[in-house]
């Protein structure tokens, strides 16, 4: 619809339409992986594993390996991996 505005991501979206509520909107809307937030119930939502890259210590995908480690948000992966580097927490997706 002409009147209808695309978002880049899921949480743009949350962000301008749902700010009092971001979070909900994320975790019904799919999830918002660049805040760490997997879907409600999704079995395909993007989870957060340990890189070891600078500049993205912790990334996300959806699909891993039988035993490879990986967490539900940003947070969990940060603080397993790299609790002293605060700058593991600016994901950017």
């Amino acid at each position: 619809q002409d009147w209808e505005h695309p978002y880049d991501t899921l949480h743009t979206c949350c962000e301008q339409k749902f700010g009092w509520d971001i979070r909900s909107c994320c975790i019904n809307g799919g999830g918002c992986p660049e805040i760490g937030l997997a879907s409600n119930g999704n079995a395909n939502a993007a989870r957060f594993f340990p890189t070891w890259i600078e500049g993205k210590l912790c990334d996300s995908k959806t699909d891993f390996y039988i035993g490879e480690a990986s967490y539900a948000t940003l947070a969990e992966c940060c603080h397993t991996y790299f609790p002293h580097h605060q700058s593991c927490m600016d994901f950017t997706g």
